[in-house]
Order: C-alpha cells, then sequence, then structure tokens
C-alpha cells in the first residue's frame, strides 16, 4: 500500500488531474508505482472502451489521497458514535480496560451496566464454586413472592460491584493529583473485595440474617454475612494455593493474596480501616462505613429499581465523574464535587424509597417471618446452628472450619425445594405446612403499625408490648427503622466535599438546606402480625389490644397506632368488655 507523503503517488495524482481523467482505483492498487502515466491513461481508456467499469469494492481498497481522507472521517465518525454508545453503558474512564488487554480480560454483558470488561485473575474468583453459589441466592430474599421481577440473584450483583469499584478507582486516579499513586495491584485488590464482598450471605439473602438468625440467642454476635465473607474469601485464597493447576493450562498466581493482601481485602469488604492509615480512600469504595456512599449501594440501587421497576433518582456514572482523591486531616479520603451534593441526596431518598415500598413492605415482612420460621424448624434437621457457632468461633482454625465451610455453602434458597424432596420425614412436616402456606397466599396477618416519634424509646415500647401479650407466640413483633443509612444523622453532613481547587471540607450548616436537610431523617415503627390465618375479629381484637397499651402508656405522646384494612373494618364490633378486661390487666401490671 502506498503511503500519502509518497513521491511517486503524488506526481501519479497530479497527472490525473492535469488530464482531467482520474484513474481507476483498481489499477492504483494493482499497478506498480514504476509504471508510466501513459500505461495508466491507455488502460483507463481501455476500460471505457469495453464498457467496463470499476467495481465499487476495489475503488473502497484504493488508497488514494480522497478515498483515505473519507475512510479516516468515516473511522473517526464511528469512533465518536461508538464513545457515544459506550457512555450509556460505562462510566467514562481514561483506561476503562484497566491494565489487561483483550487476551487477559472477558467481556460479560450485564444488564444495568452494558457490556463490561472483567480481567481474568478476577475470573478465578467467579468459576470457584463458593462464587458460584451465589447464583442460587436471591438478592431480594423473599421480596421475589411478592414482586416478580424480583428475580435477581447476588452473582450479578457482585460482579456489577466489582466492575464498579474499578472504574471508580481509575477515575479517582485520573482526577485526583499525581503524586497520589494508584497501582494496578491496589485497583485489582478492591475489585477482590467488592466481588466477594457478599460471598458470605445465607439463604435468601438478609432474611437469613433478620429472621432467624437475629431470633436465635446461641448466634448472638457470633455471625454475620460480612464475617462469613471475609471467612470464605480466606478459604477460596487457601484452595488457590493448593491448586495452582486450577485453570489447566493457566500457571498465572497473581490472583493469589499475600497475608497482608488478605487482611487489606478483608478490611475492604468490613469497611474497617485504621485511624493511622493514609490511604484511607482505599476503604471508602466497597463498603463506606463512615458515609454509606460505596459501589455496592451504587449496583443494589440501579439493580433492584431496575428489576422491581422503580424510578432511580440518582446518576452515579456522573457522581463518580465529579470526586477525586484529596486530603483531609493529613488522610487521603475520597471527596466529591460540592454541586454533587444534591445527586448525592437523590440517591440516599432513593434508598430510602425502596426500603419503604420493596424491602419492608408489609407482605413482603409476613413472608419472611415465615420463611424465618421455616428455617427454625428445620434447624437441627440441616446442623444451621451448630454450623454457624462453628464459623463464628474465632479459636477454630480455617482447617478446622472446612467442614463447616463445606456444610454452609449448601445454605442457599434451594433449601426450600430440599424440605420438599423430604415431605414424609416427620421433622420436616410443620417447615412443609409452611412453605404450602406461603404457596397460596395464606400468609401471616399484619394487624397494626406502632409509629414512634422518639426512636431512642422503640425497645422500651417493644419490651413493654411483648410483656403486656405474655410473650405470646402467635403474635409477631417486627421493628422497621427508615433513615437515609446513618441512623437519625444527615449523611451529607459527614461527606467531605470540594469546590474548584479549594481544599475538601465538610458543608457548613448553610450549605445544607431546604429540600437536603429534612426535619428527620429517621422514622421507626413496630408492626404487629398474627402468625395463625387470622378472622378480621382476632386482627381487630389485637389492635384494641395493641393500642390500649400504648394509650395508657408514658409513651402515648411518641407513639401512634394505625390499624390495617382488616382490622379497621371490624374494629367497632370489639366489645366494651373485651376492652375493659384489657384495661384491668393494664391496671394491675403498671400503674398507669
Amino acid at each position: 500500500m502506498f503511503t500519502e507523503n509518497s513521491p511517486k503517488k503524488r506526481k501519479s495524482h497530479q497527472q490525473d488531474e492535469e488530464n482531467n481523467q482520474p484513474t481507476p482505483k483498481k489499477q492504483q492498487v494493482e499497478t506498480p508505482s514504476r509504471n508510466s502515466s501513459s500505461k495508466k491513461q491507455k488502460s483507463h481508456q481501455k476500460d471505457e472502451e469495453n464498457n467496463q467499469p470499476t467495481p465499487k469494492k476495489e475503488q473502497v481498497e484504493t488508497p488514494s489521497r480522497s478515498s483515505s481522507s473519507k475512510k479516516q472521517k468515516s473511522k473517526l465518525k464511528d469512533e465518536e458514535n461508538n464513545q457515544s454508545t459506550s457512555q450509556i453503558h460505562h462510566y467514562s474512564s481514561p483506561s476503562s480496560q484497566g491494565a489487561s488487554d483483550d487476551s487477559k480480560s472477558k467481556v460479560i454483558n450485564d444488564p444495568v451496566h452494558g457490556h463490561i470488561r472483567i480481567a481474568n485473575n478476577l475470573f478465578r474468583y467467579i468459576d470457584h464454586p463458593l462464587f458460584q453459589r451465589l447464583r442460587d441466592l436471591k438478592q431480594l430474599g423473599g421480596m421475589y413472592y411478592v414482586f416478580p421481577g424480583a428475580s435477581h440473584n447476588r452473582f450479578e450483583h457482585s460482579i456489577g460491584t466489582a466492575y464498579l469499584a474499578g472504574e471508580w478507582l481509575r477515575l479517582l486516579k485520573a482526577n485526583s493529583d499525581p503524586d497520589i499513586k494508584v497501582t494496578e495491584r491496589e485497583i485489582f485488590l478492591v475489585q477482590v473485595a467488592a466481588l466477594c464482598h457478599d460471598l458470605g450471605h445465607g439463604p435468601f439473602s438478609h432474611t437469613f440474617e433478620d429472621c432467624f438468625v437475629r431470633n436465635n440467642p446461641k448466634l448472638a454476635k457470633k455471625f454475620d454475612h460480612e464475617m462469613a465473607s471475609c471467612l470464605l474469601l480466606e478459604f477460596i485464597n487457601d484452595d488457590f494455593k493448593k491448586k495452582n493447576d486450577f485453570y489447566e493450562n493457566d500457571k498465572n498466581e497473581s490472583h493469589i493474596l499475600q497475608p497482608t493482601e488478605l487482611q487489606m481485602v478483608k478490611n475492604m469488604i468490613k469497611g474497617k480501616k485504621n485511624n493511622k492509615e493514609q490511604r484511607a480512600f482505599l476503604y471508602e469504595i466497597v463498603h463506606n462505613e463512615e458515609t454509606g456512599i460505596d459501589v455496592d449501594k451504587f449496583d443494589y440501587l440501579a439493580r433492584d429499581c431496575r428489576n422491581c421497576d422503580l424510578p432511580l433518582g440518582f446518576r452515579s456514572e456522573r457522581l463518580l465523574q465529579f470526586s477525586k482523591i484529596m486530603r483531609v486531616d493529613n488522610v487521603y479520603k475520597i471527596c466529591f464535587e460540592k454541586r454533587e451534593a444534591f445527586n448525592l441526596f437523590n440517591m440516599f431518598t432513593t434508598r430510602v424509597s425502596l426500603h419503604k415500598q420493596i424491602y419492608s413492605h408489609r407482605v413482603v415482612k409476613a413472608i419472611e417471618l415465615m420463611i424465618g420460621d421455616v428455617l427454625q424448624k428445620v434447624d437441627s434437621a440441616f446442623d444451621i446452628t451448630e454450623t454457624l457457632h462453628t464459623l463464628g468461633d474465632n479459636n477454630l482454625s480455617l482447617k478446622d472450619k472446612e467442614a463447616a465451610i463445606l456444610t454452609y455453602s449448601c445454605f442457599t434458597d434451594s433449601l426450600i425445594n430440599d424440605i420438599y424432596r423430604r415431605e414424609n420425614e416427620p421433622a420436616f412436616a410443620e417447615a412443609k405446612d409452611l412453605i404450602e402456606r406461603i404457596m397460596s397466599r395464606k400468609l401471616y396477618q399484619f394487624c397494626c403499625s406502632i409509629g414512634i416519634k422518639n426512636s431512642s424509646q422503640a425497645e422500651e415500647i417493644l419490651d413493654l408490648l411483648k410483656s403486656q401479650f405474655n410473650n405470646n407466640p402467635n403474635v409477631l413483633w417486627k421493628k422497621q427503622v427508615f433513615n437515609f443509612g446513618k441512623g437519625d444523622q444527615n449523611p451529607l453532613a459527614l461527606t467531605n466535599f470540594y469546590e474548584g481547587n479549594t481544599a475538601a471540607k465538610l458543608l457548613d450548616s448553610g450549605d445544607i438546606c431546604g429540600l437536603l436537610e429534612p426535619k428527620t431523617f429517621q422514622e421507626v415503627y413496630i408492626r404487629v402480625f398474627l402468625k395463625d390465618e387470622a378472622k378480621e375479629e382476632a386482627v381487630s381484637r389485637t389492635y384494641k389490644q395493641v393500642k390500649n397499651v400504648i394509650d395508657r402508656s408514658k409513651y402515648a405522646a411518641v407513639a401512634g397506632v394505625t390499624c390495617s384494612a382488616k382490622a379497621q373494618s371490624k374494629t367497632k364490633k370489639v366489645t366494651d368488655d373485651e376492652t375493659d378486661s384489657v384495661a384491668c390487666n393494664l391496671n394491675e401490671r403498671f400503674d398507669l
């Protein structure tokens, strides 16, 4: 092929212009430059006499100056279109592919982020059986029984979170002072933490912890999914060391974590950072314990909104563009452009909306309570408590926990099917009946809700109610808390912002006003459910009893009771005698 700067090509081109007879592109490609221009003209005339025009295909192959210019323009246009399309699915990054080229990574078509590239050393984790287990853990647990679109799993959420972690850290590196060095190894470690942060979830995700673990006194402060995630990660890393030929033809060991790296990744998963750690930003990407602004939240908000058909109220891709690493109190932290405060506020309001409309939907909570009871009824048969107790025992080595880890890996949403397969065994009869109630929508009945203005008194009120109902096992109490992720605090007041080239700082009180500072950042409710397939009269009677307990107590000014529609329809049928008997019982127990 000739180049545009070739003297011979320029001479030929000038002769073509003088004769006003453009040379067919076929002849330019096939004819060597040593041929005279007269031969080209004869060849051109011969083509015209024979009425044989040069095919278009050959015109495209010609490297003439005009054709080359058109090709370059077309190529630039295609690149612009590709870049525009990429911005829809990808967060713009100076190196969106990272340090890996095509031969060292794979592309995944993610429904939320589009086509994303994941490095091969991360795929070593993805292809491990303990990670593949996440395919059988619903991201939203029992919510799938209420919202049919909520069928996505922890598997895709974890991959999406790892992708965002890599993109954000590369953007932070590009946006920040060049003196702040971020290595490719650090990017890899952060992505491993993001990829493995949910390894430890049990059946039906958070339902397992909320409705089984926390109701089990033997497991108090012994088990949580983050602790289990770190343990399973350590097991995977140890497995890599034993099986360096895990991939038959790949002897690369870059995926294996050294002891200090393993501890770093564990701390990233827990959001735990040393106060003396200057590179604090590395521990704020996957799990930001300080502000709650992290890639875990970015992904699950987008994914859950998409699958539950709720509008996503913020743009994480914009947020990442306007962030950088800055020195704050002698520590390097992630800071945001001041104008992104409203975008961040929308992120937190989106979280509250999801909790109110999806995560804590009253029917969802009724089903989750039933799933918790199912697990309690098969606890001894599956050794659930014993397994979790072993996992949480800090006095045992990894080798001592190996059997428990393998047992725990079988605890997935498929436990429901396992119970069905063993329906003829007496130990599973009651659990099977509960599952059939869930399937046939014969659910625990929502009775009423108690809104509490002073959240600090919620536990006292809950204890009062339980005692007044003599800890009746047929009555279930569920405390629900709605906030911005940081209790009764405004998370924006904990976030560092910068404006132009100024130093990062917390927002002044004058900057946080109006829409950015509601009157309250937390709401607390106690919901009451009845286990039996309660009739309207029973629901209404329970509501009246709860209301009398609250109205006659010292908490009447800070707590209000609202009943369900079923309770409301039958409230008037409760007799005065029943109300009086409840009041007498209260007066005997308390000085009301």
